[in-house]
């Protein structure tokens, strides 16, 4: 808060005028050290100057406390942007540096001295079928500047699907057969790409 320093002058002013009067009415005394007169003038400039002192004092801490308060009104984070949401195969990778559809977040310094730390943890969301969940994945980019950290997160959806269907191996080709040669079943198998059958 601004103080008028014309204002807190005033003491001072005071003080002089109060110690000019003294002098005019003591006439020929002479203001000695160890003169009551030089002793009252000491004591009235010494309260006005401490009053003065004092709101120097307050006004000086309310500058530090504003202070203060303007810099921890001061933040910094950087600015992430996710990658898209995304439907995979269930026998896709998961893993960003891999399976490069997926993406991966980007951030922007607030300032050019400050680092970034891109890194992500994933949560996994049961679906109705074993091979199908969700994971929600949060980016975090954690900035440093200086021995200061700043961090800011988002998030990106991966829907994970199984639609490609097993494929059978072994399958017999069709034939025309008597009722009495009916031949004996074949061995068919089948493979996932997703799971074992």
């Amino acid at each position: 808060m601004k103080k008028n320093y014309f204002y807190k002058s005033i003491p001072f002013l005071l003080a002089f005028l109060i110690s000019c009067s003294l002098y005019a009415r003591t006439l020929n005394a002479t203001p000695t050290p160890s003169s009551p007169v030089y002793s009252l003038q000491y004591k009235v400039v010494s309260f006005f100057a401490g009053l003065f002192q004092s709101e120097l004092k307050i006004d000086a801490v309310q500058k530090d406390e504003n202070l203060v308060d303007d810099l921890s009104s001061l933040s910094f984070a950087p600015t992430i942007t996710c990658p898209s949401d995304i439907t995979i195969e269930c026998d896709e990778s998961i893993d960003p540096d891999i399976n490069l559809t997926l993406g991966k977040a980007t951030a922007i310094p607030t300032d050019g001295t400050c680092t970034i730390d891109i890194s992500y943890t994933d949560v996994t969301t049961a679906g109705a079928c074993p091979n199908s969940f969700i994971i929600t994945r949060t980016w975090t980019a954690e900035e440093t500047c200086g021995i200061n950290t700043a961090s800011t997160s988002c998030n990106q959806t991966i829907n994970v699907t199984d639609t490609t269907p097993p494929v059978l191996s072994g399958v017999p080709a069709n034939a025309d057969v008597d009722c009495e040669s009916i031949p004996v079943a074949a061995i068919v198998t089948a493979t996932d790409n997703c799971s074992a059958i």
